[in-house]
């Protein structure tokens, strides 16, 4: 929605990176998943990691996608924007992430189930998609799916820098 502002790549770098310790968690089999990178303070520290993380892969290849070069600027309200939607979503419906709730007025018991989650984020996708073509068009839609075809379409490689042309 918007590109000079939001990178959409270190958007996503982030979740995968919010969601590591959940993983870690359940792979030892905890009971409780969302531990401290699910805290405000937790979030933050994530951001700044997956800010740093970025710093090292961007402009690279990596296999069939290139990850793009953003400002600083970008990658850190990217990485900010990332870290706290994915705490504040997950406090909407995730039981043992009552200490987050209550810490920003919140409900003790979650307010959603997973299906109303899914369906809102399915629903502000949709919106999403429909405020972007009104923005650009048709043309604008046209192009974007032809850069995507393009870097899908270029030879693979494993974190080879690239030039601006490829």
């Amino acid at each position: 929605m918007a590109p000079r502002y939001v990178s959409l790549q270190v958007f996503a770098l982030t979740q995968v990176l919010m969601d590591t310790e959940p993983a870690v968690r359940m792979a030892l089999g905890h009971a409780e998943v969302h531990g401290w990178s699910h805290t405000l303070w937790g979030a933050l520290l994530v951001a700044a990691g997956a800010c740093a993380v970025w710093r090292g892969i961007e402009g690279r290849r990596w296999y069939r996608w290139t990850v793009e070069r953003v400002t600083a600027r970008v990658v850190a309200t990217s990485a900010l924007l990332g870290a706290l939607s994915h705490v504040a979503i997950d406090a909407l419906i995730h039981t043992d992430m009552v200490d987050v709730r209550t810490q920003w007025g919140g409900p003790v018991v979650p307010p959603w189930s997973h299906r109303e989650a899914e369906i809102a984020c399915l629903s502000a996708f949709l919106l999403g998609g429909v405020l972007l073509f009104a923005r650009g068009g048709h043309r604008a839609a046209v192009l974007w799916g032809r850069r995507v075809v393009q870097n899908l379409c270029a030879p693979p490689a494993w974190g080879r820098r690239v030039s601006s042309r490829e």
